[in-house]
């Protein structure tokens, strides 16, 4: 055989092996479990800079990490160790060249059972979503990106709203009647229970380089709350939840109630 048909062959073997070597790491990385756990370290890492607070995250399962995971046991409490997000597992579906690109752009989310806490107690001046999701960068500038969840469903989900009660704030008798008042750190607070909620949101604006806010368009959304004592259920709910700032707006073209529709 002549030196340029050895060399060749060289390289040619050369290639082939780099080849191999490249899709054993990708096969190890995205199918197996000791991928799934260094996905898992990744996750909580990259998590963890984006919340002020504590971050938890039991595991990571799934067929490949190209197209989906599943994540199981998820929670976030606050910097006071107050409880604000978990859920028993959340399936995540997305086209992975997005999140190489920087954008997080996820296709389909299931969250089973999750229950979340949004409170202002007294002596707080923000939320609590505010402060976990404040940005902790030196400048306290950085680079808004694209974070957004299509076919987004909740599936037997709870949710707490509490409202501090001020000192100087009249409480009536007939408030501490009907209304939901305990005792919290701080003072008392009013609190508002959501139960038994099942929702799917056709889409999640979390986050966009283009404008300021967050935005939840809601398809359907069933359950049973607690803005009084007295309980009301929601048979069927549609329309838009937008966030900017502390100003919530909701435009909601369509609420069915056991016994009425609006």
């Amino acid at each position: 055989m002549s030196r340029p048909l050895r060399i060749a062959g060289y390289i040619l073997t050369g290639i082939l092996a780099g080849l191999l070597v490249a899709a054993t790491a990708i096969w190890l990385i995205t199918r197996t479990e000791w991928g799934m756990e260094r996905a898992r370290r990744f996750a909580v890492s990259w998590l963890a800079e984006q919340v002020n607070g504590t971050l938890h995250i039991g595991r990571i399962s799934g067929a490949g990490l190209l197209g989906g995971m599943v994540i199981h046991d998820f929670g976030i409490t606050d910097p006071k160790g107050r409880p604000f997000l978990a859920t028993d597992s959340l399936e995540l579906s997305y086209n992975w060249r997005s999140l190489v690109s920087g954008r997080i752009d996820i296709s389909r989310v299931v969250m089973y059972r999750p229950q979340a806490v949004l409170e202002i107690l007294p002596g707080d001046t923000m939320w609590n979503y505010e402060v976990v999701f404040a940005d902790s960068t030196a400048t306290g500038e950085r680079e808004r990106k694209l974070i957004r969840f299509a076919d987004t469903r909740i599936v037997d989900g709870r949710a707490i709203v509490r409202l501090g009660l001020h000192p100087d704030q009249p409480i009536l008798p007939a408030d501490t009647a009907r209304a939901l008042v305990e005792r919290v750190p701080g003072g008392l607070a009013r609190t508002m229970r959501f139960e038994q909620l099942n929702a799917h949101l056709e889409r999640v604006l979390w986050e966009s380089p283009l404008e300021d806010g967050r935005m939840f368009e809601i398809r359907s959304a069933q359950g049973r709350g607690y803005v009084w004592r007295e309980p009301f259920i929601i048979q069927d709910m549609r329309g838009t939840l937008t966030m900017l700032d502390t100003v919530v707006s909701f435009d909601i073209p369509e609420v069915s109630l056991p016994d009425s529709r609006a």
